[in-house]
């Protein structure tokens, strides 16, 4: 099955997007030397691939510039192509996020004959805090409806996809004027629930979600490292912390640096990182859990006042709780 690895870029020389674009392109390499890779820019960024930025264009096949509003912030340009892709590009493709690493061959699965596909978001749909942001845009899908991680979808040449990705982009306008222009996937919720579920599932190993697919890991085609996770996550792994792609930039060897990135991905996890178990990464997400980790790293001094209250209140909970099981035996007997 022919296809093409398709990446959109949207950057300047003050963050890390085309470092974290050409690192998965380079791994990409290694596993597929004869890829049809074709990257999506804008205008903007077209112009800035000179020097140093200009090897991105020596490790692509092929460069597909559309004019977008130069006033319009990377974010929301970067989105603008995203959404819209199918329409920019001809031919079937597997797009892929920048902040990935490819670790094996990716040729699509002889039995795959969907239009669509795609892994679901934290590798799950029992607790998705997008939800409730779908909810609060105003946006509606089935509830029996996998909930889609945008991060790698692969995408045919069809009459369908092409009305998809219209659409896709007409709801993300919408979330856009609402001032959730990041939310690209609650609009694609959305869309894939107007057209009847188009988008099928792919096996977690092509979009190994770093911090919820522990299970895919060994076997994982494409690992997505999301460098926009919360505060205490970056300590997972060094490719979860920005600085990684900020040292980079000053890294001359940057293929020396793609083998060495795949060579010792699945080795190079802090010392200490630990699995949790599901129950405590539901808790995890919560509310509570969040303002309590940021108080944990950016307000320390008050964090102690607050454990000391903690444990009165756990203390007190323990007293209560025993007080009434003491009661119950004393009922039974």
């Amino acid at each position: 099955m022919n296809i093409k690895y398709l990446y959109v870029l949207t950057s300047t020389d003050n963050d890390i997007y085309y470092e974290q674009t050409l690192l998965s392109i380079l791994t990409l390499r290694i596993s597929m030397p004869d890829a049809f890779v074709t990257l999506l820019t804008d205008t903007a960024t077209s112009e800035n691939l000179d020097g140093g930025r200009a090897k991105i264009k020596e490790v692509i096949n092929e460069l597909i510039v559309i004019p977008l509003d130069r006033t319009l912030s990377g974010l929301k340009r970067s989105r603008m192509l995203k959404t819209a892709m199918r329409n920019h590009v001809n031919g079937d493709f597997l797009f892929i996020d920048s902040d990935t690493i490819i670790l094996s061959s990716l040729d699509m699965p002889s039995d795959f004959n969907g239009e669509m596909g795609a892994v679901q978001n934290r590798h799950t749909n029992y607790f998705n805090p997008s939800k409730r942001q779908c909810k609060k845009l105003g946006i509606r899908y089935g509830i029996n409806y996998d909930y889609f991680n945008s991060g790698v979808l692969y995408v045919k040449d069809t009459k369908n996809t092409k009305e998809f990705f219209k659409r896709w982009n007409e709801l993300w306008i919408y979330c856009s004027n609402k001032g959730y222009c990041l939310l690209d996937q609650p609009p694609l919720a959305q869309t894939n629930y107007e057209y009847n579920n188009i988008i099928q599932n792919l096996s977690g190993e092509w979009n190994c979600q770093i911090c919820d697919g522990i299970n895919f890991i060994c076997n994982a085609k494409i690992i997505h490292i999301i460098t926009t996770h919360t505060i205490m996550e970056r300590y997972i792994h060094p490719m979860m912390n920005k600085k990684f792609f900020f040292d980079m930039k000053n890294n001359k060897d940057v293929d020396k640096l793609a083998r060495e990135t795949i060579s010792s991905f699945k080795s190079s996890f802090f010392e200490g990182t630990k699995i949790v178990s599901p129950q405590y990464d539901k808790m995890a997400h919560t509310s509570a859990f969040v303002l309590l980790k940021d108080i944990y790293v950016q307000l320390p001094r008050f964090f102690k006042i607050m454990n000391v209250f903690c444990l009165c209140l756990l203390n007190s909970f323990y007293f209560i709780r025993s007080f009434f099981v003491y009661l119950r035996s004393i009922t039974h007997d």
